[in-house]
């Protein structure tokens, strides 16, 4: 597991990440990644794409994954890796954040996955509608939800809405890291996707924002899914890494 320090070694030029002011491209394992300076983009290097956290390692969960839905996509680290290493037919892309936003586009274009990776500007909220985001003054990586008129605007979804628009009947793998905003997903109305449409997750969950990473566990031990689970330790705020796999698609044979 990559600590903050042994991270820096995957952003190949310090001087351009520590005292530059221009976004920068590396090129690491393959892949071509943006690097913006002093930011938590070098997790996410390192975690998905050196570390290849992300593997599944519950057995049977098996080797075909034909749709992703990436939430909280971030840069974009895990869809381009996800697009070369499980070969799906289609990652949706979902990220709120401007910034973010805008290096995923770059990053799916670097790594000529326009075909592939399916870019949403949204966030997953209890409803649609259009919603206040404001970056916390605490934790740099983390934005707040609000209904109040404060901050950037942006669309958001329910996850009902977000399957039912791109007619994701079937979910392979659904990669969640909203930072927090799990609760908005992993709700009553809710489990009837996980439990009908959902083959297998991997989320983080979160202490901060009044959230509780063991009722995000509980909640897919309620539902019948094999669950593992382990503990980042050397991340602040670290979250839980929650694994969960369906076991109607493993009966089924998909």
């Amino acid at each position: 597991m990559i600590n903050s320090f042994s991270a820096l070694r995957y952003v190949a030029d310090f001087k351009k990440f520590f005292l530059g002011k221009e976004i920068y491209v590396i090129t690491l394992e393959g892949y071509k990644i943006v690097v913006r300076p002093r930011t938590s983009d070098i997790y996410c290097i390192g975690e998905i794409i050196v570390n290849e956290e992300y593997l599944p390692s519950i057995k049977g969960v098996g080797s075909h994954f034909d749709t992703i839905l990436d939430l909280g996509a971030n840069i974009g680290c895990f869809s381009i890796w996800a697009a070369r290493k499980l070969r799906p037919e289609k990652i949706i892309s979902v990220e709120m954040e401007k910034s973010n936003y805008e290096s995923l586009l770059k990053n799916i274009t670097l790594n000529n996955l326009k075909r592939v990776v399916v870019p949403v500007r949204a966030a997953i909220y209890s409803k649609d509608t259009q919603i206040w985001i404001k970056a916390s003054a605490v934790v740099k990586s983390v934005d707040k939800l609000s209904e109040t008129d404060t901050g950037v605007k942006v669309r958001t979804f329910s996850l009902k809405s977000l399957v039912d628009l791109y007619q994701i009947n079937k979910i392979d793998y659904f990669k969640m890291d909203i930072e927090g905003s799990e609760k908005f997903v992993l709700t009553e109305e809710n489990r009837e996707i996980f439990r009908k449409r959902v083959k297998y997750l991997f989320m983080e969950a979160h202490h901060f924002l009044k959230n509780d990473p063991k009722a995000s566990l509980q909640y897919f031990r309620d539902l019948g899914f094999e669950v593992k689970t382990k503990f980042q330790v050397r991340r602040p705020l670290a979250p839980y890494l929650i694994e969960a796999f369906n076991p109607v698609f493993k009966k089924n044979g998909f």
